[in-house]
């Protein structure tokens, strides 16, 4: 799959290799003379190969889109308190998708649950947390951060030297 932006107009593509087949699945964007967002939107794959997901903003909201290739139909569901998702991928099990998202204009880790169209928050605080995979058989997430250190801050803690640039690797149990 994949995702082609012509001055603001997306398409979302996914390719048959067997078939050798190309076929659009979604078209959409922003009116033209608006700033170009190339981030949009974000695809993740169900580790079944059956289902893609994808991200796309709609409306000033945030929704997510769960098309099966089996019956070529799309589901959509808004995500609520969330005003756009940076990243996604599934659990080992596909109950779960791990989420970059912003949220108050902060990039904070979510744990979205697919059969409840429900979302946990596991990170709160001024850092950008991006690029959240799953390891361990989903049992913690490995995620690059511009936080100054590996603690999660208390709820309204000053930090030290917030706007470092710099990111680093960090890891989060999701039992604990």
């Amino acid at each position: 799959s994949f995702v082609t932006n012509e001055n603001g107009q997306y398409k979302i593509w996914i390719y048959d290799i067997s078939e050798q087949k190309l076929k659009k699945i979604q078209k959409g964007g922003l009116d033209l003379g608006r700033i170009v967002d190339h981030t949009f939107p974000v695809l993740a794959w169900h580790p079944t190969s059956k289902v893609l997901t994808y991200f796309v903003e709609k409306k000033g909201e945030c929704v997510i889109n769960i098309y099966s290739l089996d019956d070529k139909k799309t589901t959509r569901r808004p995500l609520l308190r969330l005003n756009k998702v940076l990243d996604a991928q599934y659990s080992d099990n596909g109950k779960h998708i791990i989420l970059s998202a912003a949220k108050n204009g902060q990039t904070d880790l979510f744990l979205y649950k697919v059969t409840g169209n429900s979302q946990k928050q596991l990170t709160d605080d001024i850092f950008d947390d991006m690029h959240p995979r799953f390891i361990d058989n989903s049992t913690r997430v490995i995620f690059a951060s511009n936080r100054n250190n590996d603690t999660l801050p208390k709820k309204g803690a000053v930090e030290v030297n917030r706007y470092n640039t710099n990111k680093d690797i960090y890891i989060l149990d999701l039992n604990k």
